[in-house]
């Protein structure tokens, strides 16, 4: 997997070049020539549908595998838009007991990012992945990697790298500061959002504990960059991520 995605990235590189150098502006503006980092290349390859379909050279194929996450994604952002428009929403926030609604809230926003058939994963993850001798060329179920354990404890976790809470907020201030709009629109802006922060990497207990207790619930907001605030929580737990990612179907597990 992780030869298909260099090539890839190399193959979008040569064509970003081409079209940077053949248009009048650096980059065509609103369009997908504009050259990623590696790391922006992954994520987009993990959260946009549309981004993967074009650019990843000879994708895992999830043919005739027990995966509905696409189906799943859909409902689930039905869900979430439906809350959000909900005339009760902002009276719900107010209180400190939010109570189901909310809940069911957080659990959709989380879902929805780990249906996502393409994780992160740390390089102590993916050592221990190795050594429970899975091939990671391949789609692997969720449920074979959450249940690698050790003492009958479990080994691994799906952590966000954008905390659920967090993602939420950004969502609510994004309805907030809209003067116009219609339903299809904020659709649209909320799918935005959950592409730029709605990423899982396979991290072992260990690492999902090391991640300081001030960064579980929130991003570091001074950044400017949705990578880097996401990158800035590992950085701070000396979580270093392979500059690769697992392809993941079946069951979602939290």
């Amino acid at each position: 997997m992780n030869s298909k995605l260099r090539k890839s990235y190399n193959k979008f590189l040569k064509v970003c070049d081409i079209e940077n150098y053949e248009s009048i502006s650096i980059y065509y503006k609103e369009n997908e020539y504009q050259k990623l980092s590696y790391f922006d290349f992954l994520k987009s390859i993990s959260t946009n549908e549309d981004f993967r379909n074009k650019w990843l050279i000879d994708p895992p194929s999830l043919n005739n595998l027990k995966d509905n996450s696409r189906i799943q994604q859909e409902t689930l952002l039905n869900i979430i838009l439906n809350i959000l428009n909900d005339q009760n929403l902002d009276k719900i926030n107010q209180h400190g007991n939010k109570g189901q609604v909310w809940y069911l809230f957080a659990n959709a926003v989380a879902s929805y990012s780990n249906y996502n058939n393409y994780y992160f994963v740390s390089e102590s993850a993916l050592k221990v992945i190795k050594e429970q001798k899975i091939n990671t060329n391949i789609p692997i179920s969720r449920s074979k990697l959450f249940q690698i354990r050790e003492n009958k404890k479990k080994l691994l976790t799906f952590e966000h790298m954008c905390p659920a809470t967090q993602l939420i907020e950004y969502m609510i201030k994004l309805k907030n500061n809209r003067t116009k709009w219609s339903y299809k629109s904020l659709e649209i802006e909320i799918k935005n959002l959950l592409m730029e922060y709605g990423v899982v990497a396979i991290l072992t207990k260990i690492e999902d504990k090391n991640i300081p207790s001030n960064l579980t619930k929130k991003l570091n907001n001074i950044k400017m960059k949705s990578s880097e605030k996401m990158l800035d929580r590992y950085n701070q737990a000396d979580i270093v991520l392979e500059k690769t990612l697992i392809t993941v179907y079946g069951k979602m597990y939290r």
